[in-house]
């Protein structure tokens, strides 16, 4: 067996493990009452659930060791896509486009100053996919099993 293909099958236990941590986070969303916790589940749910789709880097060094997006159900698709976009755009990168800064600036009587608000930081939990991550982690955690024991294939 090559070390691409023990690579790839590392990375599907991984997802695994990953599938099952945005499982559980999201049952700790759902058990909590406290705002700030339930952000900070939700972004390690995010990051969790992307993080196997991702460009990762194989033993060798070179890029795009992942699972494969038929992993996702089709009418689950689109959910899919703004998970890992909310990811991109809000959790892993600072996107301009999407924070929308207003920087408003004035006198006073120490010199210029600066007021700044933004709009991303407060979108990032998105209560409508809770419900969705939880069936697409779910999803892909079944996916993941019923190919772990073929370890032949190269579908990953």
């Amino acid at each position: 067996m090559s070390g691409k293909h023990h690579d790839q099958l590392a990375v599907a236990h991984l997802s695994l493990i990953d599938m099952q941590r945005v499982q559980r986070n999201i049952e700790y969303i759902r058990g909590s009452d406290d705002k700030y916790l339930k952000d900070v589940l939700f972004r390690d749910a995010v990051i969790s659930y992307a993080k196997p789709f991702l460009d990762n880097r194989y033993s060798d060094g070179s890029k795009g060791l992942r699972i494969s997006d038929k992993r996702v159900p089709k009418e689950l698709r689109d959910v899919h896509e703004e998970i890992l976009a909310l990811r991109d755009e809000l959790i892993a990168h600072t996107d301009m486009t999407i924070q929308s800064p207003r920087i408003d600036k004035r006198q006073d009587e120490l010199g210029d100053s600066y007021s700044m608000t933004v709009t991303g930081y407060g979108t990032i939990n998105k209560e409508h996919l809770i419900d969705p991550l939880l069936k697409l982690a779910k999803a892909v955690h079944g996916s993941l099993l019923d190919t772990r024991s073929d370890q032949t294939k190269h579908d990953f």
